[in-house]
């Protein structure tokens, strides 16, 4: 599962669903951007979690950034899970 979460709050969860025909990010390098947006349909499981407007005005902006993830190399044109080189 990818977890994203703002605050100690999930904003986001990806299950592995590969078993369903998903496609799930493991064999192959993963980038991560974010962005704000009406997010009242879509992304909140098809409208069930609305937003929360009283919460208003929403700021983004990113301190103490932390990631856990693995480190991936190219080996030989494939991706390898690695160590990350010093």
């Amino acid at each position: 599962m990818c977890l994203f979460l703002i605050d100690n709050v999930p904003i986001r969860v990806f299950k592995n669903q590969e078993d369903l025909g998903v496609p799930y990010p493991k064999t192959q390098p993963m980038g991560m951007y974010s962005s704000l947006w009406n997010a009242d349909d879509w992304a909140t499981q098809g409208g069930l979690v609305k937003t929360d407007w009283s919460k208003a005005p929403f700021t983004a902006y990113y301190k103490n950034f932390k990631a856990d993830a693995c480190f991936w190399a190219l080996v030989g044109g494939a991706g390898r899970k690695g160590e990350e080189e010093a």
